[in-house]
């Protein structure tokens, strides 16, 4: 059915160069846009957190590696790992077993969210599937915090050397939440030099839709 829509569509916004390519090769025109830069009105009062703290933005969905973020939390004692989303999703045994060093916060209002986000000094939002967009990180980048987040070139397109990327394995995992602690000034610049650069993309997209439209109209 998309493939007859986006063929005949006037223009497609997809959010990554393989779908573009995609809908190309169906005889349709796509633009990319893949995050739509988020204004926030208000500064958001920090947390108390420990020093060394990592927000991870979860919901159990069947593609978040969630039982290798444990067990690097394990290995990683000194490091705070506050993990958002609906516990009740997780396992009796998951829970018994978390290390002490994790703490799940429950589903958060979206001011406490926030809150959190900018307390931590980095946040990990994981996926095992390529292709995927991660809002958690694009609402990390928007207060310019430091993401840590899966190796897929989509990820990579968006967030630069703004992030860490992972192979989804403890040690993999447990080795970025390590370096981004002790780096986590440097990657804050980063991360709003990034920003920048989102905000600019997205508005020569726009700009580019706008012209086509004139096109038409």
């Amino acid at each position: 059915m998309y493939r007859v829509v986006a063929k005949r569509a006037f223009v497609n916004i997809n959010t990554n160069e393989r779908h573009r390519q995609l809908v190309q090769s169906w005889g349709g025109r796509s633009i990319i846009i893949s995050d739509v830069p988020i204004d926030h009105e208000e500064l958001y009062e920090p947390l108390e957190l420990d020093q060394n703290s990592v927000a991870v933005v979860a919901s159990y969905m069947f593609d978040e590696p969630i039982e290798a973020i444990f067990e690097a939390a394990a290995t990683c004692p000194e490091i705070r790992f506050y993990v958002t989303g609906d516990k009740a999703k997780l396992s009796d045994v998951i829970v018994r077993n978390l290390p002490a060093n994790v703490t799940l916060t429950g589903y958060l209002p979206r001011q406490d969210y926030y809150r959190l986000l900018v307390s931590a000094r980095a946040v990990m939002v994981l996926t095992t599937r390529d292709d995927t967009m991660q809002m958690g990180a694009y609402e990390a980048l928007s207060l310019g915090r430091p993401i840590i987040t899966s190796e897929w070139k989509v990820l990579r397109d968006s967030f630069g050397d703004a992030a860490l990327y992972v192979d989804n394995t403890p040690a993999s995992i447990a080795q970025a939440v390590t370096a981004m602690v002790t780096g986590h000034e440097e990657f804050r610049r980063r991360a709003i030099a990034q920003r920048q650069l989102r905000r600019r993309s997205f508005e020569e997209a726009r700009a580019q839709i706008n012209e086509l439209l004139k096109q038409v109209s």
